[in-house]
């Protein structure tokens, strides 16, 4: 068995590497190598590099290269290059205006009430919210409770109330809880009282019934028809494969996948712009347009968004490391919306946004060697997405780990220490103390039933 999963994998990394040379380099930032290749007749490499020499100010060297190519492509392609001279970048400037949140969190509720009247009304109002929120999120109910009665007006927000139900719903009072839920109509309020009554034992007839009138990707209509094991009656057609933007695919296969975004703006005047989402290198350009195009219908924008890119890598990754391939598309697509070159502000890389430090961490568990850089390359990233998700699934049930995902197996594990009751993801979007962890495990739930349950193979 590993002798196979040997063989698959050297297959796998002959894919990866089947890349064109420009998107090789192109991945690994090697301008030098770049210019000097193109310099001395690679063709191949001649976008790129003049991209690199317009961004260094080498204007005429660009120009240069550029008119020299015999190629028909990037005859084509050198309009969107020479636009890049014209670009100009703007750095929005941090706010200068800090609130020293820490002051108020440990004040007893008559003091903070003396220190906020000092304070300009907005600034209180902040500071309100924040704490509110603050003892919630940390479990201190007492607090956030003497919270809500100094500051009734508090109650008026409707996050704030959403948390009070939910606060009555973790401290036992099921009753107070289901009196905050009782008016709210909308997909958090009906998911709670079905819950509640669920336990309850009670009736929960017209819940069952307005939850599955909801939208198929709101959250909570996903976690009934999870528990529910409801079947999906209607599914999202296949995709058209109609190419029409061969500019914006020429752009992506010499590596520039960023300039490819204004070759497809010039698509869209084409009805069927959208069919060449699927067939780019990067589709991340493509799908971040679709909500632009007016004349795209719901089934549409569902459907060229879910998409399943570098099907043969997450297949075999899949299936060596026994993660749900549906699963690792989820993650992918919250993770990179399936951007080769993503990079977030903690340098997570890649389709599957690995940090170096966890990279550095997996490429030792598995053997590879940690010098060569590697994480924006396709490949690297599925597989090490793949077993990192693999690996804390044998920590954690399935929503959990994509928890952990994001937040970090150790703070999971502390926080699963504290709360043993934590039935499904619902609780976690709930309760969780991270907003982006809990933002993280909403959207990913969603991703993960569109791609299991409402798309056609």
């Amino acid at each position: 068995m590993r002798k196979l999963i040997f063989l698959l994998f050297l297959l796998v990394h002959t894919v990866a590497f089947s890349l064109t040379l420009a998107e090789r380099v192109s991945l690994l930032g090697l301008c030098e190598l770049a210019i000097y290749e193109a310099k001395e007749g690679n063709e191949e490499l001649i976008p790129y590099a003049a991209n690199c020499l317009l961004h260094r100010g080498r204007v005429k060297e660009a120009l240069k290269l550029l008119g020299n190519s015999i190629d028909a492509r990037i005859a084509k392609i050198k309009r969107y290059l020479l636009a890049q001279l014209s670009v100009q970048l703007s750095v929005a400037e941090p706010s200068a205006w800090q609130i020293p949140f820490d002051d108020f969190k440990n004040v007893p509720v008559g003091k903070l009430k003396e220190l906020l009247s000092e304070l300009k009304p907005e600034v209180a109002d902040r500071v309100k919210s924040y704490l509110v929120r603050f003892y919630f999120y940390n479990q201190n109910y007492r607090r956030f409770f003497e919270l809500l009665d100094a500051f009734p007006k508090l109650n008026r927000e409707t996050e704030v109330r959403r948390l009070l139900a939910l606060a009555y719903y973790r401290t036992g009072q099921w009753d107070f809880a289901m009196a905050v839920l009782s008016p709210m109509e909308d997909s958090f309020g009906l998911y709670w009282k079905w819950k509640i009554k669920s336990k309850l034992g009670l009736g929960v007839e017209k819940e069952e019934r307005d939850l599955s009138r909801l939208p198929a990707n709101d959250f909570y209509r996903v976690m009934f028809s999870l528990k529910k094991g409801l079947a999906v009656k209607r599914k999202i057609s296949p995709l058209k494969q109609e190419l029409v933007c061969e500019e914006a695919l020429w752009l992506q296969e010499f590596g520039l996948d960023g300039i490819s975004l204004e070759a497809l703006k010039e698509c869209m005047e084409k009805r069927y712009w959208y069919g060449t989402i699927p067939l780019l290198p990067n589709p991340f350009y493509g799908v971040r347009l679709l909500w632009v195009d007016k004349r795209l219908g719901k089934d549409e924008r569902f459907r060229y968004s879910y998409l399943r890119p570098y099907g043969s890598l997450v297949r075999l990754c899949s299936w060596a490391y026994g993660v749900d391939e549906d699963l690792v598309y989820a993650v992918m697509r919250q993770e990179s919306l399936f951007d080769r070159f993503a990079l977030s502000s903690s340098d997570a890389m890649g389709l599957m946004q690995i940090i170096p430090k966890t990279a550095l961490w997996i490429s030792q568990r598995l053997g590879d060697d940690p010098e060569i850089p590697k994480y924006f390359f396709p490949f690297f990233s599925i597989k090490y997405g793949t077993w990192y998700l693999s690996h804390l699934s044998e920590k954690f049930p399935a929503f959990l780990a994509v928890a952990a995902y994001n937040s970090g197996p150790t703070a999971v594990s502390k926080w699963l220490s504290e709360n043993q009751w934590v039935e499904d993801a619902s609780d976690v979007v709930a309760f969780y103390p991270v907003s982006q962890t809990r933002n993280y495990v909403r959207k990913v739930t969603v991703n993960f039933f569109v791609y299991r349950y409402l798309l056609e193979d």
